[in-house]
């Protein structure tokens, strides 16, 4: 995979050339996650930084997940709810995220409709965990998540 600016412009590209499927939430909730992708250094291959939940929680403990949570009133929308989330539980700063674009939404079976967006940090970035809610914050390079050939 490469890294650098050619990266999140394709990237970008890539998702405005879809329409995100949506889900009506029905009685789920409204969740959001980001997807903070970033290159350690330059030519680096992309990486994305993960959350393992704490043990404390009540919901999803001790998963690895994306960072966000749960849409509040407060929020604007679901982006603002995935850079609120993203600001709470690792320390990325809303505007150290440069926003790419948006996947299709994900039904989960404890009762979220999650939307997911994907974003691109160009600053180097040292996570601060939130305590109560994430045990650990890890990078993982992307490419341990293409698919295998079948």
């Amino acid at each position: 995979m490469t890294s650098g600016r050619e990266f999140p412009d394709r990237v970008r590209q890539l998702l405005a050339s879809r329409t995100p499927v949506r889900v009506d939430p029905g009685g789920f909730r409204r969740a959001s996650v980001l997807l903070p992708l970033f290159a350690p250094s330059p030519g680096a291959p992309t990486e994305l930084w993960l959350v393992r939940r704490s043990d404390g929680m009540r919901v999803h403990r001790g998963q690895v997940a994306l960072p966000g949570g749960k849409h509040e009133p407060q929020d604007a929308d679901l982006l603002a709810t995935a850079l609120r989330e993203s600001h709470e539980e690792i320390g990325l700063a809303p505007s150290a995220v440069e926003v790419l674009g948006s996947l299709d939404d994900c039904v989960t079976v404890t009762g979220f409709v999650i939307t997911p967006y994907v974003g691109w940090i160009s600053s180097p970035f040292t996570p601060q965990p939130m305590a109560a809610e994430v045990a650990r914050v890890f990078a993982a390079p992307l490419a341990a998540f293409e698919r295998e050939p079948l």
